[in-house]
């Protein structure tokens, strides 16, 4: 059974193609990954509104706790295996970057629906 519920925005061809990261580096299969506009958001999740879930992607952990945007990344990097989860901690500990990534996290989220994925790889 997954432990960390990753809601994103399917309508989006970065999110998309960030979820299939995830969904590759995910190799003990703790991520379940849920559509922000999805019933089974509306079912499972009623206290995540859509317009906030749209806005940035929502992560849900095994305790109840629930992290978003930036965070909700570094989060979830730092419970996969490997250089993955050893840079998630980075990304929530090093002095600095959790600031920054949350404002990169922001011009990223504005800007999404801008930027271009193929199978391999997103263009801004």
């Amino acid at each position: 059974m997954a432990k960390i519920i990753v809601m994103y925005d399917a309508d989006c061809a970065f999110c998309r193609r960030s979820v299939d990261l995830f969904r590759q580096w995910d190799k003990r299969g703790i991520l379940r990954f849920v559509a922000c506009a999805s019933d089974e958001r509306v079912k499972f999740f009623p206290f995540v509104r859509e317009e906030e879930c749209m806005g940035a992607l929502q992560a849900i952990f095994s305790d109840g706790s629930r992290k978003s945007g930036f965070d909700a990344v570094a989060y979830v990097m730092r419970n996969l295996s490997g250089w993955r989860g050893a840079l998630g901690f980075l990304l929530v500990h090093a002095p600095g970057l959790p600031f920054i990534g949350r404002i990169i996290y922001k011009w990223i989220a504005k800007n999404r629906y801008k930027i271009k994925c193929d199978d391999d790889q997103c263009h801004i």
